[in-house]
C-alpha cells in the first residue's frame, strides 16, 4: 500500500507531481512495486473487533485469522453476546447459530462453485486486510511483478494482471499512498465485484484500512457488505475452535445465512 514515489521511489513527492508526463522505466516500476509489497509486513495472525452490515443486517463482530489456515467471524448483535459464528478454512466452511442451535458445514469448493468468479481462501484474507490479490491465486509477493501491467498516471497508480481467468484492476492513491479499490470479475460474466478501502490507520507497523466496502452486482441486483474495524492487532496468540458447538441441528447453509440477513 505504500508507494514512496512514482519516479524512482526515493525521490520527493513534489518533484514527481510536478512532472505528470514522466513515464518511469521498468526498473523504477519494479522498485516501486517491491517497496509497496514489502510495506504490508509479514503476518501470522490478525485479530480485530468492529461492526459489519450485510443486506440490512448490522452487528458487532470479532474477527480472528491465522495466515493461510483459518478465518473465524463471531457475530455479537446484542450486548456483545455471541449469536453466531462462521469458521472458514481452505477446505471447509462452518456456520453456527446459537439461539436455535443450528449448524451447517460445506466444502470450500462448494462455495466457489456458486460464485461467478474464482475466489481462493487467500483472496478472502487479503480482502479483510486491504491487500491486492489475484483471483483464485495465492497471496501476491515481490516475485509477481512480471505478472502485471502497470500504469502510473498521477494521482492514481494502477496495476492489472496480464494473464488470469478474470479482469481485475487494483487502484492506488498516490497522494495518500494507499490501496483504494479492487474491482473486476470473471471475463464474459455480468456479475462483478468491487472492494473499496478507506480510513487507514497504522496498526503495529502494518497499514490497515479500518473501513471496507464490498459490492457484488449483476445486471439487476447489487449486494453490499460494510466492515468497520474499531480495534485490531497483528501477530498475537490466536485460538480457533473448528467444532465449537456440540449437538446442533444440521440445516441447509443458505437457509441459515438468510435467517440473519432477511
Amino acid at each position: 500500500m505504500l508507494i514512496a514515489s512514482i519516479v524512482g521511489c526515493k525521490t520527493g513527492k513534489e518533484s514527481a507531481i510536478a512532472d505528470v508526463t514522466t513515464v518511469p522505466g521498468e526498473k523504477q516500476e519494479r522498485n516501486c512495486y517491491t517497496e509497496m509489497i514489502e510495506a504490508y509486513g509479514a503476518w501470522d495472525t490478525f485479530v480485530a473487533k468492529g461492526n459489519v452490515s450485510v443486506a440490512g443486517f448490522t452487528s458487532s463482530f470479532e474477527l480472528r485469522m491465522v495466515h493461510n489456515e483459518a478465518i473465524q467471524i463471531s457475530l455479537r448483535p446484542f450486548l456483545g453476546i455471541e449469536a453466531a459464528r462462521m469458521i472458514i478454512t481452505p477446505d471447509k466452511v462452518h456456520v453456527y447459530e446459537k439461539l436455535n442451535k443450528s449448524a451447517s458445514s460445506t466444502d470450500f469448493d462448494n462455495i466457489q462453485a456458486i460464485l461467478p468468479f474464482a475466489l481462493s481462501f487467500s483472496n478472502i484474507q487479503c480482502v479483510l486486510l486491504g491487500k491486492p490479490f489475484i483471483l483464485g491465486k495465492e497471496e501476491i509477493t515481490t516475485e509477481n511483478f512480471k505478472d502485471f501491467d502497470i500504469d502510473m498516471a498521477l494521482p492514481k497508480w494502477i496495476m492489472t494482471p496480464k494473464v488470469v481467468p478474470a479482469q481485475v484492476t487494483y487502484m492506488f492513491d498516490f497522494d495518500e499512498q494507499q490501496l483504494v479499490q479492487v474491482s473486476g470479475g470473471q471475463e464474459g460474466v455480468s456479475q462483478r465485484f468491487e472492494c473499496k478501502y478507506s480510513d487507514y490507520d497504522t496498526v503495529m507497523e502494518h497499514l490497515l484500512p479500518t473501513y471496507i466496502k464490498v459490492t457484488i452486482k449483476d445486471d439487476t441486483d447489487s449486494y453490499e457488505a460494510e466492515i468497520a474495524y474499531t480495534s485490531a492487532s497483528f501477530n498475537v496468540p490466536v485460538t480457533i475452535d473448528n467444532n465449537p458447538f456440540k449437538n446442533y441441528n444440521e440445516v441447509y447453509m443458505l437457509d441459515l445465512i438468510k435467517s440473519f440477513i432477511k
